[in-house]
Parts: structure tokens; C-alpha cells; sequence
């Protein structure tokens, strides 16, 4: 039998924490690439909107997108944020596992 607290939602403490996690790693992610690369701002003119998909990208797990992001547009230079990316994965076991049959 079930017990209640597995239908309870998670500590309001610990979601707001992930969502100020989430919404800094989307911003600096976001400037950065910014500031890096022509290509991306022409590619994402509305800063806003993008940092928005990043951030529901995270909070999806889908890290995998923003990795393959991280490393087209700026190859080792992104190093730092594939970092923050992956403690960011760990510290909420956002972790996706590509499986291939």
C-alpha cells in the first residue's frame, strides 16, 4: 500500500531553490552564447523567449539540447557552462540516459 507521503508534492523550499537554479544557469547560458556568437542571436533574436526554453528544457531534462547548443556554438570554449550544466543535472538528478536499442 501506498503511503501518503509518496502523493505529497515536493519541498516548496527545495522547488523554489531549483527554479532560481534554473532561470540563473538559462540567463548566463544564454548571454554568454550571446556574446559570443552572430549566428545564435540572429538564430534566437528574443532573449527573453529563448532563456524561457532553456529554462523548460532543464526543468524537462532534457540538458542533452542545451549540451548539443553549448558545444555547436562554442566548442571547448563552453566548457565553464557544460560544468554548471552537469552540477546543475547532479544536484537535482535531472540526469537523462539515452538508451539505443
Amino acid at each position: 500500500m501506498a503511503d501518503e507521503k509518496d502523493f505529497r508534492e515536493p519541498d516548496g523550499a527545495t522547488q523554489d531553490y531549483e527554479l532560481d537554479e534554473v532561470f540563473e544557469l538559462a540567463f548566463e547560458i544564454d548571454a554568454f552564447l550571446r556574446a559570443h556568437n552572430l549566428k545564435y542571436r540572429t538564430k534566437f533574436p528574443m532573449e527573453q523567449r529563448q532563456r524561457e526554453i532553456l529554462a523548460d528544457k532543464m526543468l524537462e531534462s532534457d540538458t542533452f539540447y542545451i549540451k548539443h547548443l553549448i558545444s555547436s556554438v562554442l566548442g571547448h570554449e563552453g566548457d565553464a557552462l557544460m560544468n554548471r550544466l552537469n552540477a546543475y543535472e547532479t544536484e537535482f538528478r535531472k540526469i537523462n540516459i539515452l538508451f539505443i536499442i
